[in-house]
Parts: C-alpha cells; sequence; structure tokens
C-alpha cells in the first residue's frame, strides 16, 4: 500500500505541474493574439503544436514514472513497512 500512494503521489503531482504548464501556454497563447504581442518567443509560442507536445507529456509521464519506481526502491521504504 505504501509504494501506491508514493506512486500515486509522484504522477499526480506531475500530472498537476503538467496542466499548469498547459493552462500557462494557452493562456499566453490568447494574450499574445489579443495584444497582438509581436517578437521570437510570441511567435514561436503561437506556433506551437500540440500534438508534438502531447508526446513530450507521454515521455514526461513515463520518466516521471520511472524516477518514482527508482527512488521508491532505492529509498527502502519497503523495510519501513514491517
Amino acid at each position: 500500500p505504501l509504494r501506491k500512494i508514493y506512486y500515486n503521489l509522484s504522477i499526480t503531482s506531475i500530472s498537476v505541474l503538467i496542466a499548469i504548464g498547459i493552462g500557462s501556454v494557452e493562456l499566453m497563447q490568447v494574450l499574445a493574439s489579443e495584444l497582438d504581442l509581436k517578437g521570437t518567443f510570441w511567435d514561436r509560442l503561437q506556433g506551437l503544436d500540440f500534438g508534438t507536445l502531447g508526446y513530450a507529456i507521454i515521455g514526461t509521464l513515463l520518466l516521471g514514472w520511472a524516477v518514482a519506481t527508482v527512488a521508491y526502491r532505492v529509498s527502502k521504504f519497503e523495510g519501513a513497512e514491517a
């Protein structure tokens, strides 16, 4: 049960950070469009492909899962349960 809680906490935290990131990108895109903001940063932000971003999100979740698994095993939480 402790492993499941550790895993859920890790993945939920990563998911929240990803959601905040996507929301921030969406907000900045709307602001750039409405305020007619120009420049390299704003042009790249407007041209951001969410399909490609989806692959990065999947990679982030997989990496988070792997790091959580390794961190759990290295920290020896299993011995603390007994």
